[in-house]
Formats: structure tokens, sequence, C-alpha cells
């Protein structure tokens, strides 16, 4: 069962992270394949290639928003247990010794600021508001997420968060004045 889970959790964390790398090309690259360069949404991102999109360019209704969040609440909240039982798990297989190390210290604490932002209200707490716009699509193999915030020093302060308990700084890199 917990070979299962932890397939799962690290297909999971492994398309996050393609998600995540696909942000980072240079101003050049994204300036020459644009199909939608001339845009100011999301979609101005979107290569003229891209196998797929799929994006939400106007907030959804309200009463959309009503059915769609508990249940997007309950799938997030399953995450966060599969995540949180993948670590237990692991942990049970360590040594005290290695259990008390640092970078299984480091780990845990890690996993456990993950998981804050695994419900709508940790997402809400991450600047990212109901009626955030999103853009999905493919780049290539990889597949790529945008995300509109409503509030981009929250956002920061997830990341500083994450980053602090990973004992480690992701790339930082600008694009018109705007760092990401």
């Amino acid at each position: 069962m917990f070979k299962s889970i932890s397939t799962k959790v690290l297909a999971v964390f492994a398309i996050s992270a393609v998600m995540l790398a696909g942000c980072g090309k240079d101003e050049e690259s994204v300036e020459t394949s644009l199909a939608f360069s001339s845009d100011s949404t999301l979609l101005k991102y979107v290569p003229a290639d891209s196998p797929y999109v799929v994006a939400s360019l106007e907030p959804l209704p309200n009463d959309v928003m009503d059915e769609i969040e508990p249940m997007l609440d309950k799938v997030l909240r399953s995450y966060r247990s599969v995540l949180e039982e993948v670590v237990a798990a692991k942990q049970a297989e360590m040594t005290e010794e290695q259990q008390n190390s640092e970078d299984a210290q480091r780990t845990k604490a890690l996993v456990a600021e993950l998981s804050t932002l695994m419900s709508v209200q940790g997402i809400r707490d991450a600047g990212i508001a109901r009626d955030s716009l999103m853009a999905f699509y493919g780049n290539g193999l990889l597949p790529v997420m945008r995300i509109g915030l409503s509030d981009s020093a929250l956002f920061e302060a997830a990341i500083e968060r994450i980053e602090e308990r990973a004992g480690s700084q992701m790339p930082v890199a600008e694009l018109a004045d705007q760092s990401y």
C-alpha cells in the first residue's frame, strides 16, 4: 500500500516540478515563440505550438464556485493525507538516528509547510483568490500552469516559508520588471 501511495505522491511532485520548470524560460525565447504575444492575459505566454490549453480568463460565477470549492477542498485534503502518510511510512523505515538527522527534520518541516497549502484556505493564504484566473497548457512535453495572484506579498511569504523549511532558495529571474 505504501509503495503505491509513495509512487502516486512522487508522481504528483514530479508533475508539479515539471510545471514549475516550465516557468524558467528566458525572456528572448518567450518573446519569439508566443501564440498570443499581443494579448495581455495569461495566454500571452502560451507557445504557438502548444498541444493543449485550458484557461479561465474570467472569474467563474459565485454559484459555480460555491459548488466547486467544497470538492476542491476535499481533493486537496486527500492529497495532504497521502503526503503525510508517505512521510510517516518513510520515517517508520528509518532508524532513530536517521529520523533525528538534519535532512530528515528539514524534509519533515518542508512537507508540513507544503501541507498548509493543500486546502482552499491554504490557497487563499498564499495569495490566490477565488476569482484568480489561470491557464494550463503544454510547452512541448512539459505542462505549465499560470495562476493570477490576488496578493503577491502573501504568495512571496508562502514561498519564503517553503524555502526556509527546505533550507535552500529557488532561483529567481525577471521578466518585464517582474521577478518570478
